[in-house]
């Protein structure tokens, strides 16, 4: 995705059998869809989500090993500490 996003978005609709020029992939991946803000979770409620949820996070760090899991990980861990 990351590195040749056109030509992904070309494979996907010729898989489909969407003919690509008519799309312009790249207005496609210019085109911001669902770009509208959201209000933050409330503090409460994000300590809540992280304690229920910190466990499968840690698996899922420990499986993936990834950097974006880590700092999940991370985060959900200071909003435990972070007091009410």
């Amino acid at each position: 995705i990351v590195s040749r996003p056109e030509g992904l978005v070309t494979e996907v609709c010729e898989f489909l059998g969407v003919d690509p020029l008519r799309l312009d992939p790249g207005r496609l991946l210019r085109e911001r869809i669902h770009s509208h803000e959201y209000p933050p979770i409330p503090p409460s409620i994000a300590r809540m989500l992280a304690g229920e949820l910190l466990a499968d996070l840690r698996d899922l760090d420990a499986d993936l090993q990834h950097p974006y899991t880590a700092r999940w990980v991370e985060r959900a861990e200071n909003l435990i500490q972070t007091p009410a």
